[in-house]
């Protein structure tokens, strides 16, 4: 009978993946993993961690609060109409069609212009506090201020309200 005779390469080969599939399988119980040590951190902990700077004024914002009102207003017009129309019977087709009737068309080039110009002198007016309330809305007001303005309204009304 002859001895079956391994080659020394493939020895070291097996050897290397035998070694590789054992650490592969301890480590996630030696080593304790980013997401395990860091807990999930409330939005009141987030904001604490990075707190708003000054927002924006009344001032600032009062004419943005008007212009939504007067769009709400339209829209409410608008649906009333629809309601009128159809009562509450479901109908998505129908109000898919009609809703896409009411979107008015696209502006001429004259009021893309006047629009263009519009932001462009905004731009201007542009402050260095502005900008950084603007980014730390952006990066945080997404949800964590909303949630956090929930929480505290939960605590303040009433349940039934």
């Amino acid at each position: 009978m002859k001895a079956l005779r391994i080659k020394w390469q493939y020895a070291v080969i097996a050897l290397l993946a035998v070694s590789a599939a054992a650490f592969g399988l301890l480590r996630p119980q030696l080593l304790p993993t980013a997401s395990s040590t860091k807990q999930k951190l409330s939005a009141t902990d987030r904001i604490r961690q990075n707190p708003p700077p000054t927002l924006f004024t009344d001032a600032e914002i009062t004419p943005i609060g008007k212009q939504a009102a007067a769009q709400r207003e339209k829209a409410d017009a608008l649906f009333a109409q629809w309601k009128k129309a159809h009562g509450t019977t479901r109908d998505d087709k129908a109000f898919a069609a009609w809703a896409a009737r009411q979107i008015p068309a696209p502006p001429t080039a004259k009021d893309r212009t006047a629009e263009l110009h519009q932001v462009q002198a905004l731009a201007k007016t542009r402050t260095a506090a502005g900008k950084k309330a603007a980014t730390w809305l952006e990066l945080n007001g997404k949800k964590d201020v909303w949630k956090l303005y929930l929480h505290d309204q939960r605590e303040l009304i009433p349940a039934r309200q």
